[in-house]
């Protein structure tokens, strides 16, 4: 079976593949030619190259070679966004985007992220929206020009920007708006019919405190039929609200009745969440596919989407939204967008209780727009229906009846990943003659992708759990060198079913007990959070105690027993279903329910890798950016961006030698500097770059001489001490001798006492035999 060409390939995966070859490629520019000089600012190079392969997806050059990129490109940059926001919005991930803190090498792992990458893409976008496109050009080249072959700090780059602010001091406010603060700002857009004005509010999330800050956004005022009557481009204060002025409100054109519709970041050209107002919203229910741009089209659904998240809007109130509106979707890349997001809902932010009823109308209303497609006439017929396929075959995954619909369209399906995923869903619900088909399908595809989906389907048999989990755990307990470990993701992939949640609790808790033993292989235990988290327990009482209970001991641990990758990712697990649980709280049928049940086991309970940089394995096809007459890459665009040329292959490897001789120098330098912290620091900000070795040497002698003389006043205080023991031990001695003394004369003194009493009882026995005597004479 052949693997996709561009033209065959769906058009997110020809956008994720031309904007990660440009990503790479930004990287001969900032990473290579530009460094940073810690994994701490590790945005400067990552969040750089993105927003350049994200440009250069979205621009002309890329349209005229892939029609159609520039609409994913937007599409994506909205789905970026929202990652963005939601890892924002969750104290355990939020940060500033240069904020993460990194100890070691070892550590840096947690760097790589959605804030390193799409926040700082969204955040840079916005400087250049603040400057200016030509000037923000201007400053990219000037960065290259002064800082090429070297390393830089995020001081380095506000001094290069600085030259092309549009007014003094702003790129400092900038700075303390954006880059040293924490979490997204909230923007709404009302129309008040009263005053009949547009007001923008914005609000602080959580994370982020008070924190309101400037935004260069496009307000757009849609009618009642989402016909766009106007847009207009205002810079929001760093306030609680902003009024538009007469002449922004005259752009929007709103009529006398006002705007139906209103969003604050039309072209997602801010980093924010927005909330519909309540006129919004409703309008949104009623005819959101008829809004016409595909932009703002995603950036109204994204809204409602972060809704859901954020427990505003129901789960299922989104789900009879997206059955109702999207069969109207005529964009393949806003229906990969939204229907993304509905497969995630559907399986994470739906309760338990109605998860197949829900999954039902979505895989139901999803094959009914496969066979309207497929039969039609239009350039993006093709991709519509393998759209609404997959769709399809997503909510099969939650429910019987749509899994039986779907695996009779096996035999018409062609594309192979499509075909297991078909299959896995079948075999996991058990339907009749699923094995079969399984096992001809093995037959027929002996290829790696066969191999390890063969692998996700087993560990999705009830009757092959424990084998699997078995086998899971055995990977660090007991290695088998014959077991690859692309397999044992797979099975990890496969393990989680929601159709046997309540036969997969037992497992879930033992998850937990395995946690220690997992962190000792961190490929291991990234692919044991990448694919093995149980978050379909989310809603068993007994499970999420004892996961938070765990979450809690692991935090609180020392890193010697439990990894700060560990501990980073149980915190942001329980985030994660912590907001799950208030989702599926919301629910209008069975949410209060749930909310009560919950409350109930808290009172009892005594409470209240790809990193982004590559492409995934198993992509079809190998895509190509727009190439010149001889078949080479053709750099025109970045060129144009970011001027001069990229490095030459000499220059390129001369780099490597300097690099690999540095590497060997500060290697040197960390073992003579064993005994010396500041060495150390001095080591990680590279400044060892430049020190020779005769001066390495001569550091080594002066750690040793320091040493010595350590050791020899050890010696001397060992001296004293044992002369100090010496004389207490005398002391104690005579001590002792004092104490042997007084009690022998206490003893003598007792002696004496009694020869007094004797004598004095015999003196009173003589008186009384005199007395008696006389008596007796008388």
């Amino acid at each position: 079976m052949c693997a996709k060409g561009p033209a065959e390939a769906p058009m997110s995966a020809v956008q994720k593949r031309v904007s990660t070859i440009a990503h790479e490629v930004s990287h001969m520019w900032f990473g290579n030619l530009v460094g940073v000089q810690w994994w701490d600012g590790l945005w400067l190079k990552e969040a750089f190259a993105s927003i350049l392969g994200e440009d250069f997806a979205g621009s002309d050059v890329a349209e005229a070679r892939y029609p159609g990129i520039k609409a994913a490109t937007a599409a994506y940059l909205v789905a970026a966004c929202s990652r963005a926001c939601s890892a924002d919005t969750a104290a355990a991930t939020s940060s500033p985007v240069g904020g993460v803190t990194v100890a070691s090498t070892d550590a840096a792992e947690n760097a790589f992220s959605a804030l390193t990458y799409s926040k700082g893409c969204a955040i840079l976008g916005q400087l250049r929206q603040r400057v200016g496109v030509d000037k923000w050009r201007q400053g990219l080249q000037r960065i290259v020009k002064e800082f090429g072959w070297q390393t830089i700090k995020v001081d380095d780059f506000f001094t290069a920007m600085s030259v092309v602010e549009p007014t003094p001091g702003m790129l400092k406010e900038w700075l303390g708006e954006w880059m040293e603060t924490r979490g997204p700002s909230v923007l709404t857009a009302r129309y008040d019919d009263e005053s009949r004005t547009v007001e923008v509010t914005q609000t602080a999330s959580e994370p982020s405190g008070n924190v309101l800050r400037h935004h260069a956004t496009v307000v757009a005022a849609f009618d009642d039929k989402m016909r766009e009557t106007g847009r207009v481009t205002v810079l929001l204060p760093a306030a609680e609200s902003y009024t538009l002025s007469a002449d922004e409100l005259a752009d929007l054109r709103v009529g006398e009745n006002g705007p139906a519709f209103l969003l604050a970041n039309a072209t997602n050209v801010t980093y924010c969440i927005e909330v519909l107002s309540d006129r919004s919203l409703q309008a949104a229910k009623a005819s959101l596919a008829s809004l016409e741009d595909a932009t703002a089209r995603c950036v109204a659904w994204r809204a409602i989407i972060d809704a859901v998240k954020a427990a505003q809007v129901s789960a299922a109130s989104f789900v009879e939204m997206a059955v109702a509106q999207l069969p109207a979707e005529q964009s393949v890349s806003v229906l990969q967008f939204v229907s993304t997001y509905l497969t995630v809902i559907v399986t994470h932010y739906c309760p338990d209780a109605r998860r197949s009823e829900l999954a039902n109308k979505v895989g139901l209303m999803a094959l009914a727009q496969h066979e309207a497609v497929k039969d039609s006439k239009g350039s993006e017929t093709a991709a519509l229906t393998e759209a609404w396929l997959q769709v399809a075959i997503n909510a099969a995954k939650n429910d019987r009846e749509v899994a039986k619909k779907v695996g009779r369209l096996l035999s018409s399906v062609t594309e192979r990943k499509l075909r297991w995923s078909i299959i896995q869903s079948c075999v996991m619900f058990g339907i009749k003659g699923s094995d079969k088909v399984l096992a001809a399908e093995a037959e027929k595809d002996q290829s790696s992708t066969s191999e390890k989906m063969q692998r996700t389907i087993a560990a999705g048999r009830l009757q092959d759990k424990a084998a699997t989990f078995t086998m899971i755990k055995g990977y660090v307990t007991k290695p088998d060198p014959s077991l690859r470990s692309d397999l044992v993701w797979a099975a990890m992939a496969g393990f989680w079913t929601h159709p046997h949640r309540v036969a997969l609790e037992p497992y879930g808790l033992a998850w937990l007990d395995h946690l220690p033993v997992a962190q000792r292989d961190y490929t291991y235990l990234f692919y044991y959070f990448r694919h093995f988290v149980p978050t379909m327990l989310v809603e068993s009482n007994n499970f999420f105690a004892k996961f938070k209970s765990v979450a809690t001991t692991i935090a609180a641990g020392p890193t010697s027993k439990y990894s700060a990758t560990l501990q980073h990712k149980m915190a942001c697990e329980l985030s994660t279903m912590e907001r799950l649980r208030a989702a599926r709280a919301v629910d209008e049928v069975v949410g209060a329910k749930l909310a009560a049940s919950w409350r109930s086991a808290d009172k009892a309970n005594g409470s209240r890798r790809t990193n982004g940089d590559g492409v995934a394995d198993g992509e079809e096809g190998v895509l190509r950016i727009p190439v010149s007459a001889d078949g080479k890459f053709d750099p025109a665009y970045l060129l144009k961006v970011l001027g001069g040329k990229p490095p030459t292959k000499e220059e390129v490897a001369a780099m490597r030698r300097r690099t690999a001789e540095k590497e060997a120098a500060r290697r040197d330098a960390a073992r003579a500097a064993q005994e010396s912290r500041s060495l150390i620091d001095d080591v990680k900000a590279g400044v060892t770059d430049s020190v020779s070795n005769a001066m390495l040497r001569e550091e080594r002698s002066r750690v040793l001489s320091g040493r010595a003389e350590a050791l020899a006043a050890r010696d001397a205080a060992l001296k004293e001490r044992v002369e100090l023991a010496a004389a207490r031990s005398r002391a104690v001695a005579a001590r002792q001798l004092a104490m042997q003394a007084r009690e022998s004369s206490l003893r003598a003194r007792e002696a004496r006492v009694v020869q007094r009493r004797a004598a004095a009882l015999a003196l009173a026995k003589a008186q009384a035999e005199m007395t008696a005597a006389q008596a007796a004479a008388r």
